[in-house]
């Protein structure tokens, strides 16, 4: 039995961004019978402005709520499904009137701070 993925754009924008959303589905085949498994990779929609890097089999998805209030996830395919490998969340700190963006490493399921910054 093979495994292969297909990508779908289902044509439907997504709030005022305008993204368009996608499903995968998982082919197997087996003799001469296909089947089409949905397939959800991460927790996050994987839409228009995901990133896909098939050298380095890696995705990269977004979830934005303004110009300091985003976070960015970062997935490597690993034998078959996708592990978070880097989380960045970028917060407005209201008492200091600054940005902080925190960079995380995802080490065998929990978060390692790698990078921070004040903007």
């Amino acid at each position: 039995m093979s495994a292969r993925y297909a990508l779908v754009e289902n044509g439907l924008a997504q709030e005022g961004r305008h993204n368009h959303e996608f499903e995968i589905y998982q082919i197997t085949t087996q003799g001469n019978q296909t089947k089409f498994t949905p397939y959800y990779p991460t927790n996050e929609p994987v839409d228009s402005s995901t990133e896909f890097d098939r050298a380095n089999r890696t995705l990269k998805t977004w979830s934005s709520g303004g110009a300091c209030t985003f976070n960015n996830y970062k997935y490597q395919f690993d034998l078959d499904k996708y592990k978070l490998i880097e989380y960045t969340n970028a917060d407005y700190d209201d008492e200091n009137e600054v940005c902080q963006i925190l960079v995380y490493d995802i080490i065998t399921g929990n978060k390692v701070l790698r990078e921070k910054h004040i903007k």
